[in-house]
């Protein structure tokens, strides 16, 4: 009677063999989120890039440079006239493109264009999330053509006495 005892035993070896695989494989471990760089990240990038903005280039290039090779409205010629909001916005600019602008903001302020990230220590920051142009254009208004980069700064508890 060895086969019954098999037969027994078959529901859960086919358990285990299911539930196996995703710690055997090691999917255990937490997916890198794109538009997140982590405390984590940050602190092992520090001894390579002690600048946030060094740091962010090599980490997530695409948080500085979103949405290359996008062209703005009004660039054919008969629209870029001076009478238009187009014609303007092509004289602005050469061509008639205009690159994106990311917005940067420092623990929920406004702090401006991406030269602010030059000033911050890596070791400073717990972590710098990226908004694509429609959520903040959501949660902060118009002007994120190119999204918007949310740095939150580190600030190191006390333990209590």
């Amino acid at each position: 009677m060895p086969n019954s005892q098999f037969v027994r035993w078959l529901p859960a070896l086919a358990a285990t063999v299911i539930l196996l695989p995703t710690a055997a494989l090691g999917q255990d471990k937490p997916k890198r989120d794109r538009d997140v760089i982590s405390r984590a990240e940050l602190v092992e990038a520090d001894a390579k890039f002690p600048d946030l903005s060094q740091a962010i280039s090599r980490l997530r290039p695409h948080f500085l440079a979103p949405n290359r090779g996008v062209r703005t409205m009004g660039i054919d010629a008969p629209a870029c006239s001076e009478s238009s909001i187009a014609g303007r916005q092509c004289a602005m600019s050469e061509g008639g493109y205009t690159p994106p602008k990311v917005v940067v903001y420092v623990d929920g302020n406004k702090s401006g264009d991406p030269e602010v990230l030059r000033g911050f220590r890596t070791m400073d920051v717990e972590e710098v999330r990226y908004l694509n142009p429609n959520k903040a254009a959501s949660e902060y208004g118009l002007g994120h053509e190119g999204g918007a980069i949310l740095v939150k700064r580190y600030v190191a508890t006390k333990p209590p006495a």
